[in-house]
């Protein structure tokens, strides 16, 4: 069930942004540092999207069942030009 939630949040940005505004949107299981970055391959700007954890929904919470969880996802932005704050600003305008 977690798997179809990434997936569904993967099409969902995918379809958000066109190839042309963010030429890469996949799932990414490493650790997002330089170190483990330089093995993918990818194009830039790009979002890189992770599951972070989940847990049990405690009770009192609209939502409850057997498989109700809590998940924490994550999106990482990743651009590329010579100045830092260019950078920065075309991270900030994709994550908004």
């Amino acid at each position: 069930m977690s798997t179809a939630l990434l997936d569904q949040v993967e099409a969902y940005v995918r379809a958000t942004f066109p190839k042309t505004e963010v030429a890469t949107v996949q799932t990414y299981g490493g650790e997002f540092n330089t170190g483990e970055m330089d093995k993918v391959s990818y194009s830039c700007p790009a979002i890189f999207l992770t599951v972070l954890g989940w847990q049990p929904l405690h009770t009192g919470h609209r939502l409850s069942g057997k498989y109700a969880r809590q998940v924490r996802v994550a999106a990482f932005v990743v651009a590329k030009n010579a100045k830092r704050e260019v950078r920065m600003r075309q991270g900030m305008a994709l994550a908004e």
